[in-house]
């Protein structure tokens, strides 16, 4: 397929050509691709758009990424025992890291259970405490009502000494 030119461009973006004209458009050939050089369509511009101009990029392209290939293989090598190293020493990071978590989980575990079990026996005292308190409460208010009454001798509060009364 032959490019001739302008024709078989398409223009995106802004048609009208303003001071800033090199953003004003952007010129795209048939491929698709952005054509680089000015956009104003000088030579510079037009000559990536010839066959011969493709052609000479497209050399250029290839001829780069060998040369890249050829001095890349030895240094694929280098990288590749690298990265290996590197993911020896990661792994070891990371499991040194993972033990030092299960340490800091298993303490914790460990303080909670303590707690709780200090807890539980401390509620456990506290329940046979307050029982403890409350019978000797119950027993000291029951002897208290018994003691209550009117101390003035009169009938009510007599009563409330007798021994009829306390048997209660």
């Amino acid at each position: 397929m032959e490019l001739k030119g302008w024709r078989d461009m398409k223009v995106r973006g802004r048609r009208h050509r303003t001071a800033r004209s090199s953003r004003a458009t952007i010129v795209r050939d048939r491929r698709n691709n952005v054509v680089k050089g000015r956009r104003d369509m000088t030579v510079r511009g037009r000559r990536d758009m010839t066959v011969r101009g493709r052609r000479d990029k497209d050399n250029e392209k290839k001829e780069r990424q060998d040369s890249n290939r050829k001095e890349g293989h030895d240094s694929e090598r280098q990288e590749r025992r690298d990265n290996e190293r590197k993911e020896t020493q990661d792994s070891e990071r990371q499991e040194r890291q993972d033990s030092k978590i299960q340490e800091i989980r298993d303490s914790e575990r460990q303080e909670r259970r303590d707690s709780e079990r200090q807890k539980r026996h401390h509620s456990e005292r506290q329940v046979r405490d307050d029982s403890e308190r409350q019978q000797r409460q119950d027993s000291e208010r029951q002897d208290r009502h018994v003691a209550r009454g009117r101390r003035d001798g009169t009938v009510r509060g007599r009563r409330d000494m007798t021994v009829r009364d306390t048997g209660q």
